[in-house]
């Protein structure tokens, strides 16, 4: 049969169905993913693919055996973007319809009971990074390919039933280059010549969804261990392996493989275990069955600091929980998508604290990360836990911070709750019940009551589907003896959100000494309502009453007035460094509530740092004081309309710079902290002198004891350069470019480009952003996205904003979803008041837009209302830098 794109034949004999063609875009609602669920069962997916070195396209063969429960119905094939060459059912060629999106076939030619579809076709290689993508390696030009499939991205690859309940197994044939590794979630039982190929043969899998099958292949360098019987094996690009510390990620991979199948009481359920670095990722690592990838942004090409590795053992356990959580037992559908992961997120940081060398300060790295689901909590856009998810693209729209945090946050709330024994009693039942199944949250809820005595439907419905923060306040009362005459948890909602919810906090007690501030007395409190009170009564009043103490509540706190007080006159005394840590999160809440003036903030930030010696409060605070990743950051937030407040905004920025200096020339030679400072002062200089600085650790002119300024670093220094239009940095940037022709390089350059601070040349970029073919891959539009807004651009960047809209628009008409949200993430940040237009007046003027996109410019909109909020507080505010 010839090559069918879309065959318009009438189908004799086709009924009316649920099916809508032609669609406007690639997506699959809940409605026809349960009629289809209802329709077929017991499927099982025989593959085929050769995958040619170069060209843009693979061939593919796929056989679908299955059991048809409903014969009356057309049947739905997902399958998007490619070309059906042929397709037969029951061993006859078969009518149907293809729409570019998915195959039809007549319900006439189906039959109850068992069924096959055989499915011959092609299709191009992904250029956005999801599908089956392929990247050509700048150094080498050795080609490397790797699928990406969440949510709705396996019918890009091949055709079958992209959803998460319709579970399959998978056999599978790959033809590719000698020099090729080909890699799925089972490893292959042989390889045989075939001309200038290998045939790869892959034995029948496990039963799993279509969005975590894989299959990555390229000359990927590997490296073999084995935890156990579990043979692992990691893998990355030729020219990127000797950046990798694969000790690390192979001591990380035993440590979590040896936990979790002790705290499930469930082998790990797959024979091997694979690990894959991939180049161009969208995101930063992938569940796949026995097959996880992750993005190189993992990879340094310098010295790992504490935090990098951190972070590698993080999301490495992460993945590691879903092969039990999310791939053993699956979501029946996206809106569940909240409980895997948040239950990875979880399960990765108490896998932290009990199983790595990390124990120390998991929990708190925990607790940082909550600030971002807070955060993301009290936007416009938030929205329930268990959220109502209509089609795929709703899913898209929902991996964000509450998904994952928030969610997390409530799974350790959970174990405090019904206790840590009935938490992992009930998460045991579950997997024993439910393996190789499907569930709902239901299902979770239900196993975690059976196993605690405890009924969770109220609990589910207050804090799984109601959205927003609550605030929590001490109400504290002295008496003129010293003594507690009343203490009261107050608990506020906002006013879009007005639940006030139940839950168990430790409120802790601390009092100034000789030694410090030490927490001298710790209650447990279950508060509800708007006021609780708590039966303190006559104890000696505390300097600081703490009403989250070791972060286990879901709650914002606002320090009440003789806490506050304390907590300005000596926050670097508090000694618990959890408590501080919190502290410091909450000062920087009332900053950002307008609550606090952002100017005294600035003020105690330049006081404290000095007198820090915590790694991870010094990194968050000075992230808050002038991080240029968003709007939210001191100097962003800092007043500059009227002279006084342009002065002090001058003043405060040098005095930061020279802080920022001074800590990183004292910093231990070789530390965490040295380049901590080092990050801080790079992303923040920007005087004659801090830019001299910098040309001169390029240079080799300047050096740091112990200190290597890598390729990475050169790379930071240099977008600084160009960020703050440096005479030099433009032939910086170009002479480094020859020099690192590295594919991270490449993306370098094309961020430097987009920072150079002249308009004409963001005008000529926002031209070239209206249309994804201007660049070759997705990941090469967003590097450019990242460097054509930085916040410290704002008088250049407000006139600039109705250009940015005019390409939004334009890019509308007729680019994915992906591109869309890529794009987005360009928006000018809104501050000032002298933009003639922004988020506001264009989402106004949109009827319709995709989800992700309504979403990222709400929040552009609300952040640019929050910031003018803090400034009018501290606007002519008179505060000075003590003497």
């Amino acid at each position: 049969m010839r090559v069918q794109k879309i065959l318009s034949v009438l189908i004799v004999g086709l009924s009316v169905n649920a099916w809508a063609l032609p669609s406007n875009k690639s997506l699959l609602t809940k409605e026809e993913a349960q009629n289809r669920f209802a329709q077929v069962s017991d499927v099982k997916y025989g593959l085929a693919f050769t995958l040619p070195e170069k060209g843009p396209d693979y061939q593919g063969r796929v056989t679908i055996s299955m059991k048809i429960l409903k014969a009356d119905q057309p049947l739905r094939i997902d399958f998007t973007g490619g070309q059906v060459k042929s397709l037969k059912v029951n061993g006859e060629t078969a009518v149907f319809t293809y729409n570019d999106q998915f195959i039809l076939i007549n319900s006439g030619i189906l039959k109850a009971g068992n069924n096959s579809a055989a499915i011959e076709f092609t299709h191009p290689y992904s250029t956005d990074g999801d599908g089956l993508y392929r990247f050509e390696d700048p150094v080498d030009k050795k080609i490397y390919i790797y699928s990406n499939l969440e949510p709705f991205d396996a019918n890009r690859v091949f055709p079958c039933f992209d959803q998460p309940d319709i579970k399959a197994t998978y056999t599978m044939d790959v033809t590719a280059p000698k020099s090729w590794e080909v890699v799925t979630s089972v490893l292959e039982t042989g390889k045989k010549a075939s001309g200038e190929m290998l045939v790869w043969n892959f034995p029948e899998s496990a039963v799993m969804s279509t969005y975590i099958w894989s299959l990555h292949a390229g000359p990927y360098h590997v490296w073999k261990d084995n935890a156990g019987k579990i043979p692992l094996r990691l893998m990355a690009r030729e020219s990127l392996a000797k950046y990798v510390v694969a000790k690390d990620w192979f001591t990380f991979t035993k440590q979590g493989l040896r936990f979790f199948p002790r705290y499930f009481n469930t082998n790990y359920p797959y024979k091997k275990y694979d690990q894959v670095i991939v180049p161009d990722f969208n995101a930063g690592a992938m569940e796949n069955v026995a097959a996880v990838t992750f993005s190189e942004r993992f990879i340094s090409r310098g010295v790992y600091s504490h935090r990098q590795r951190v972070s590698i053992a993080s999301v490495l356990l992460h993945e590691m929980a879903h092969m039990w959580f999310g791939d053993l037992v699956t979501m029946k559908w996206w809106n569940d998508l909240w409980l895997n992961e948040s239950f990875a997120t979880y399960m990765s940081s108490l896998a932290m604290s009990e199983a790595t060398e990390f124990k120390k300060d998991a929990w708190r790295d925990f607790a940082q990360g909550k600030v971002g689901s807070y955060r993301a909590d009290q936007w416009v856009t938030t929205h329930p836990i268990e959220a109502p998810v209509q089609s795929t693209d709703d899913a898209f729209a929902n991996f964000d911070a509450i998904t994952y945090g928030k969610g997390a946050s409530l799974q350790k709330q959970l174990v405090l709750y019904l206790g840590e024994r009935k938490f992992q009693k009930g998460i045991q039942n579950y997997f024993k019940k439910h393996a190789g199944g499907n569930t709902t949250l239901t299902d979770f809820m239900r196993a975690l009551s059976q196993a605690s005595g405890k009924d969770l439907t109220a609990w589910s419905e207050m804090w799984l589907r109601t959205a927003g923060l609550n605030t929590l306040t001490a109400d504290l009362v002295c008496g003129d003896d010293g003594k507690i005459q009343s203490l009261k948890l107050l608990q506020t909602a906002p006013d879009a959100h007005s639940h006030l919810r139940e839950q168990v906090t430790k409120v802790a007690f601390l009092k100034s000494g000789k030694s410090g501030i030490k927490v001298q007395k710790v209650t447990n409190v279950l508060f509800k309502g708007a006021s609780t009170d708590v039966n303190v009564k006559g104890q000696a009043c505390p300097d600081i009453v703490f009403p989250n103490y070791e972060d286990h509540a879901y709650i914002k706190v606002q320090l009440d007035p003789i806490s506050l007080k304390s907590v300005k006159a000596g926050i670097q005394n508090v000694e618990d460094p959890l408590t501080r840590q919190m502290l410091w999160v909450t000062l920087w809440d009332m900053v950002r509530d307008a609550k606090w003036s952002v100017k005294e903030y600035a003020e105690l930030v330049l006081e404290q740092m000095p007198l820090e010696k915590d790694d991870k409060i010094i990194r968050f605070v000075s992230n808050n004081a002038a991080s240029n990743s968003d709007l939210s950051n001191v100097f962003s937030y800092l007043p500059r309309e009227t002279e006084n407040d342009k002065k002090y905004l001058a003043d405060w920025i040098g005095r930061f710079e020279t802080l920022a200096r001074t800590e990183l020339e004292k910093s231990p030679a070789g530390s965490e902290r040295q380049k901590i400072w080092f990050n801080v002062f790079v992303n923040t200089g920007e005087t004659p002198q801090a830019r001299e600085k910098m040309q001169a650790l390029l240079d080799g002119n300047a050096k740091l004891p112990e200190f290597t300024v890598d390729q990475d670093k050169r790379w930071a220094l240099i977008q600084t350069l160009c960020v703050q239009w440096d005479p030099t940095a433009k032939s910086r940037m170009e002479k480094e470019a020859v020099t690192d022709t590295s594919a991270q390089g490449q993306l370098e350059v094309l961020t430097c480009q987009a920072a150079l601070a002249d308009a004409s040349n963001k005008k000529a970029i926002m031209e070239k952003l209206k249309v994804s073919d201007n660049f070759s891959s997705l990941k090469k539009a967003d590097a450019t996205v990242r460097g054509l807004y930085p916040n410290r651009q704002e008088p250049l960047i407000e006139p600039l904003s109705k250009n940015f809209y005019d390409t939004l628009a334009a890019a509308l008409k007729k680019e994915s979803p992906t591109y869309l949200k890529t794009l987005t993430n360009a928006a000018p940040r809104e501050c000032g008041t002298s933009a003639k237009f922004g988020s506001a007046e264009f989402l106004a003027s949109q009827k319709t837009l995709p989800a992700t996109v309504q979403k990222a410019l709400k929040i552009i909109n609300q952040e640019g209302q929050t910031c003018r909020q803090i400034r009018a507080l501290a606007k002519d505010q008179s505060l000075t830098a003590p003497n």
